[in-house]
């Protein structure tokens, strides 16, 4: 399956045309299909938006040899 990014670049090269058919397509009165999840996955995710609100399991934004460093002391714990 395509990503959206993907479909995206692809509607871009659309004439305009086209790109209006995929407009309306778009916001058609289409519905899309709710989705619903169980008490469990939600106190899940609950629960995983507190530790990241805590910092909890959050890896630092570091970049270049900082990251590697951080990556190998991952590794070695």
């Amino acid at each position: 399956m395509k990503t959206a990014e993907e479909i995206i670049l692809e509607i871009k090269e659309l004439s305009p045309d086209e790109r209006q058919k995929v407009a309306e397509y778009i916001y058609s009165d289409e519905e899309f299909p709710e989705e619903n999840y169980s008490p469990e996955d939600m106190a899940l995710l609950d629960q995983d938006e507190e530790e990241y609100r805590q910092g909890i399991n959050i890896s630092p934004e570091l970049e270049g040899d900082e990251a590697i460093a951080y990556l190998e002391r991952l590794r070695q714990s």
